[in-house]
């Protein structure tokens, strides 16, 4: 299986952002920000060990309250 995309939420849990995978480059979604979708290298990896995101000019704490979708690759 290969990690696709991950949902998180921040630790105020009033905020999402999207960690997702797109023709296979990683970038981070935040629709409150002008530019919505931000190219990332290794966002997923970023995740599991960081426990701040910068999106644009806004920092988020997260908390791991998270939804994670994997692919079944052969």
């Amino acid at each position: 299986y290969k990690l696709d995309s991950i949902i998180v939420l921040d630790t105020t849990e009033n905020h999402f952002i999207s960690l997702i995978t797109l023709n296979n480059k990683e970038y981070i979604f935040d629709g409150m920000q002008a530019d919505r979708l931000y190219p990332r290298y290794n966002v997923m990896s970023d995740f599991i060990s960081k426990k701040n995101i910068k999106v644009g000019n806004k920092t988020y704490n997260i908390n791991y309250y998270c939804l994670a979708f994997y692919y079944r690759i052969r």
